[in-house]
């Protein structure tokens, strides 16, 4: 898989770093709904599934997200919905720069599993 940087809560290239390249991220289709994680920071990427492809077939691209908590605990999720769910909150606490730091002060957020009109469960999140 390759992976191309999109946005990042953390403004130091090196926490980045230190995010993007760990391996130990549990899924959050794992957590129980209604679990609360206190975020101290995400990044975003753009991520290109290149392997066991068919001859013919194009990779899979998605966009996916890994949230860094409190408790240094990795989680990653590639459902759309709870990026913009997590972008929206942020912007809405942010100072009028446009910055919230959540390092200093963790944001609590509540995972939410919901089921779209198709039937399949996707994970959301909530201000809690």
């Amino acid at each position: 898989m390759a992976a191309k940087f999109i946005e990042s809560s953390f403004t130091d290239k090196k926490q980045i770093l230190r995010v993007i390249t760990r391996d130990d991220a549990i899924s959050m289709k794992k957590l129980d709904n209604g679990t609360t994680i206190n975020v101290t920071g995400y990044v975003i990427q753009e991520i290109t599934k290149e392997y066991d492809l068919e001859p013919g077939e194009e990779p899979e691209v998605f966009t996916s997200i890994l949230v860094l908590d409190d408790k240094d605990q990795l989680y990653a999720t590639r459902s759309d919905t709870f990026i913009r769910k997590i972008k929206e909150i942020v912007e809405m606490l942010s100072d009028d720069n446009g910055s919230y730091d959540m390092a200093a002060d963790p944001l609590p957020i509540r995972i939410t599993r919901q089921t779209a009109r198709s039937g399949r469960e996707f994970v959301s999140c909530a201000y809690a």
